[in-house]
């Protein structure tokens, strides 16, 4: 009763029956061997994506902590911006380029100026409006890619038959 040699198990991955000698635990789940392999490369994959994700979002962290540092001529983001980020990334789900866009829109397109004192709250207010402004000028770019400037060549031709070219004159330096 305790020899199991011709029992099945269903394969995790890909829900198939697999006999007991053909089977491989791993992590309290059985698998072919080459289901193993497939979901194991699957894992490694998706684990390189979500440290490649983690980089690119430092980055843009990073990116915008300078731009804050810049607008605000500061060392480095006082606790209320900070928290700010913080609340802006968790609670409203922006992303750090949106809040870095965003804070560019206040300062070069509506030409506002940031208190220190109230740090980039508004961001908050002009969250959206950056972005409809930033799609607004991508469509403008795709638009003007989409064009083909058609420019024409016209050829001139100049007679010089009515009027004899001039000789230059010589111009006697000694009397200079």
């Amino acid at each position: 009763m305790g020899d199991d040699v011709g029992r099945t198990a269903k394969c995790f991955y890909c829900k198939q029956n697999i006999l007991t000698d053909e089977r491989i635990k791993f992590k309290n789940k059985y698998y072919h061997k080459e289901c193993l392999e497939t979901f194991q490369n699957e894992i490694t994959e998706k684990e390189q994506a979500k440290k490649e994700q983690k980089k690119i979002e430092v980055e843009e962290y990073k990116t915008l902590v300078n731009a804050i540092c810049e607008v605000f001529h500061i060392e480095a983001p006082t606790a209320i911006i900070a928290n700010q980020i913080k609340n802006f990334k968790t609670k409203n789900k922006y992303t750090y380029l949106g809040m870095l866009y965003t804070l560019y829109y206040i300062t070069d397109v509506l030409h506002k100026k940031l208190a220190l004192s109230y740090g980039i709250s508004l961001v908050a207010y002009y969250y959206e409006e950056a972005e409809q402004y930033y799609l607004k000028q991508q469509q403008l770019v795709e638009y003007n890619e989409q064009k083909v400037l058609q420019s024409e060549i016209q050829s001139i031709q100049v007679n010089y038959t009515n009027h004899p070219p001039k000789k230059p004159q010589l111009i006697d330096l000694s009397k200079l």
